[in-house]
C-alpha cells in the first residue's frame, strides 16, 4: 500500500503543480482585494461585487484542491495515454507497472469526486463548473493531440 501511494505521489508529478498554485493564489488574492476595498468602486472604477472576503481555511482548501486537481489530471493523462507513455515515457510508474493503472484511476475518481464535494458544500456550488470543464477538457486532450 505504501508503494502504490508513493507511485501516485510521484505520478502526479506535483513538481510542476506550482504553476496551478500560482494561478489560483492569483485569483484568490485578487477576490480579497476586491472584497476589502472600500467604497462602491475599487481603484479600478468597477462597481464593488464582492462583500464578504474569504476566509483563511477556505483559502488553504482552494489551495489544496488546485494542488489535488493538478495531480488528478496528470494520473488520468497517463492513464489515457498509456500506450503512448510505453513508447515516449517508458519511466512513468504506471508504465513500470510500479502504478496499478486502475488502482490509480478508482484512486483519481474518489479523490476527485471528494474534491466536487468539498467545493460544493465548502466553498461555493458554481466553483464546481470550471472543475467540471477540466475533467472534460483533460480526456479531450488526450484523444485531441
Amino acid at each position: 500500500m505504501l508503494s502504490f501511494i508513493k507511485a501516485y505521489i510521484k505520478s502526479m508529478r506535483l513538481y510542476y503543480s506550482f504553476v496551478t498554485g500560482i494561478a489560483g493564489w492569483v485569483g484568490v488574492s485578487y477576490y480579497q482585494y476586491v472584497a476589502t476595498t472600500e467604497g462602491p468602486r475599487g481603484t479600478s472604477g468597477l462597481v464593488k461585487t464582492i462583500e464578504t472576503p474569504t476566509s483563511t481555511d477556505k483559502m488553504l482548501v482552494i489551495l489544496i484542491i488546485l494542488f489535488l486537481a493538478w495531480g488528478i489530471n496528470q494520473i488520468i493523462n497517463d492513464f489515457l495515454g498509456y500506450k503512448e507513455d510505453k513508447v515516449n515515457a517508458p519511466q512513468r510508474p504506471m508504465v513500470t507497472r510500479e502504478l496499478n493503472r486502475f488502482g490509480a484511476l478508482f484512486l483519481s475518481i474518489i479523490l476527485m469526486l471528494a474534491v466536487l464535494l468539498v467545493t460544493w458544500f465548502y466553498l461555493e456550488p458554481i466553483a464546481v463548473v470550471p472543475l467540471i470543464i477540466a475533467a472534460i477538457l483533460n480526456v479531450v486532450y488526450e484523444y485531441a493531440k
